[in-house]
């Protein structure tokens, strides 16, 4: 019996090391060892497995691959004093983090839990882990975080995207002042407290993209250079500056991006340098605080068909616009003077809308246009013989989907190609071509019978003979039967004959003018005739050399 104790004592060591014992895989990254750990399973918790790792002070980062881990380790900062970068993502852990989950972890700068099933950040979690600077916990099924959850002045990227976060505390950035990037998109946000940020002076990028927001007022540094509002449900925004603007602020160039809401109010204070706004699929009416930003360099308003009519001077401040979309804006005209003052613009976007004639003239001052799109309007002609004079930069234009005749288009087609213009396609093309088409772009013939105004004319003034005839000589009828009623009465034949002949005289005149009439009509359509006739022999000639 004491001989067999003795020998599972001395096998104990072999048997614990086996169980508890994990052995990373060492490998190097720029010149650093990077440690992996691969297919461990652990269910419940691993506190107190053992990490067996040959070089410890020289390790860097640690991976773990291909396992299954429900709380994270904390005998590895133990183990690794210098540790300084530890992925963890889509290993199972669950719960939540709190205080000691990052005990020891002094040397931590990034953190990568994503993919994983967390439910809470607690207060003072990553108090201990005071040179951490990036921590990704997005894909998780995070619902709170405390408001100290985050105590480390040295954060500088947090992504807390993909979640379930319905508010946040109001002072939860407050101690990190020098982070640079918050991602809080695809959570269930509903609302932002306006001063959340006010003390993230070296913000830098912000996204909110994909939440349940309805209205946006936040204070924001000048340092911010992209501000994503993407895909929410909001109504009205308004940005304003944490302190009145100074000769020794930095401002950055700033994007912007809030397509896909319901925006019907846009006010963003102009000391912020809005370089790129895009803001289609919203309910914009009014754009004056907009077009008041002069240093836009690219508007998108697609898809608000609110706006309608543009004011004459509605972009006279935006000197600097490169590129703009109007595509679906319900536009039925443009004017002389609209885009006089946008002579630095490159594209020009006012596809599908309602214009059914464009007098390129209105563009003249658009020297630099390249592209410009046309695509689904009404457009049933357009003046392309000085296209290239009044644009001579133009490599691009969109003219497919409008109410060209066949002929027409084959002549602006040649054009373009003689000037190497290049089409634009149209992104909402039907699979299959019904009708008539020329290189993909949909026209039609002149009908058959079609009058000009002369013909139409006669044709009126025929009708308009007939019908006096008519009446005429239904009148004199009438009068000649009481006439002869009268003579009979008196006996007087000889009137009766005079007033037959004053009758067959006006028939015979208005019998006259009604030939003249008729044979003008019938010349005029007998020329109409032969002109169609000698205009299709030209249109299927014209087309034939198109096609070769």
């Amino acid at each position: 019996m004491n001989k067999w104790l003795c020998l599972w004592f001395l096998l104990l060591p072999s048997v614990l090391k086996a169980h508890y014992l994990h052995e990373c895989k060492e490998g190097y990254r720029k010149f650093q060892i990077v440690c992996t750990f691969v297919n461990i399973r652990r269910n419940n918790t691993i506190q107190n497995a053992a990490f067996e790792m040959r070089s410890n002070q020289y390790i860097r980062t640690v991976i773990f691959e291909n396992s299954t881990i429900s709380e994270l380790p904390r005998t590895i900062f133990q183990k690794l004093p210098n540790l300084e970068n530890l992925t963890m993502s889509n290993v199972g852990l669950i719960d939540e983090l709190h205080k000691y989950s990052f005990e020891k972890a002094n040397a931590l700068i990034i953190l990568n839990l994503m993919k994983n099933n967390l439910t809470a950040v607690e207060k003072h979690t990553f108090s201990e882990a005071k040179k951490i600077q990036i921590i990704d916990l997005s894909y998780n099924s995070i619902s709170k975080v405390d408001v100290l959850a985050f105590e480390t002045t040295n954060l500088r990227r947090l992504t807390l995207s993909q979640n379930l976060l319905e508010s946040l505390p109001n002072e939860i950035f407050n101690k990190v002042q020098n982070i640079s990037m918050i991602d809080l998109s695809y959570n269930k946000l509903r609302d932002i407290e306006r001063h959340l940020f006010i003390n993230c002076k070296k913000l830098q990028n912000l996204n909110l993209q994909g939440n349940h927001l309805k209205h946006i007022a936040l204070t924001l540094p000048f340092t911010v250079r992209s501000l994503d509002f993407s895909d929410n449900r909001i109504e009205d925004i308004f940005i304003e500056p944490i302190h009145n603007r100074t000769n020794i602020d930095l401002r950055e160039l700033l994007r912007f991006i809030a397509n896909n809401n319901s925006i019907n109010s846009f006010d963003v204070h102009t000391d912020f340098i809005l370089t790129y706004v895009d803001l289609t699929q919203n309910n914009l009416s009014d754009i004056k605080n907009i077009s008041k930003m002069s240093t836009i360099i690219e508007l998108s308003l697609a898809f608000n068909p609110d706006i309608g009519e543009l004011p004459l001077n509605v972009f006279e401040n935006m000197t600097s616009l490169l590129s703009l979309n109007l595509e679906h804006t319900n536009l039925g005209r443009l004017d002389f003077g609209t885009f006089s003052q946008t002579t630095k613009l490159r594209s020009l976007d006012i596809s599908y809308n309602n214009l059914d004639e464009i007098d390129l003239d209105m563009l003249a001052a658009l020297s630099s246009l390249e592209e410009i799109s046309l695509i689904g309007n009404n457009l049933t002609k357009l003046e392309y013989n000085g296209l290239i004079e009044l644009f001579p930069k133009l490599r691009f234009i969109g003219i497919s989907n409008n109410n060209f005749e066949c002929k027409n288009l084959a002549n602006i087609l040649k054009y373009l190609n003689k000037q190497n213009i290049r089409l634009l396609e149209d992104p909402y093309k039907e699979n299959h071509l019904m009708g008539q088409n020329l290189k993909g772009i949909s026209c039609h013939n002149t009908p058959a019978v079609l009058h000009t105004e002369k013909q139409i004319q006669d044709i009126n003034d025929i009708q308009e003979t007939k019908a006096r005839l008519a009446k005429i000589s239904g009148r004199k009828e009438t009068r000649t039967i009481d006439s002869d009623a009268r003579v009979k009465d008196e006996g007087s034949s000889a009137d009766v004959k005079a007033i037959k002949i004053m009758v067959f005289t006006l028939l015979l005149i208005n019998l006259i003018f009604f030939g003249i009439k008729l044979g003008r009509y019938l010349k005029t359509k007998k020329s109409s005739h032969s002109m169609r006739l000698s205009g299709a022999i030209q249109e299927e000639n014209l087309m034939e050399d198109l096609v070769s």
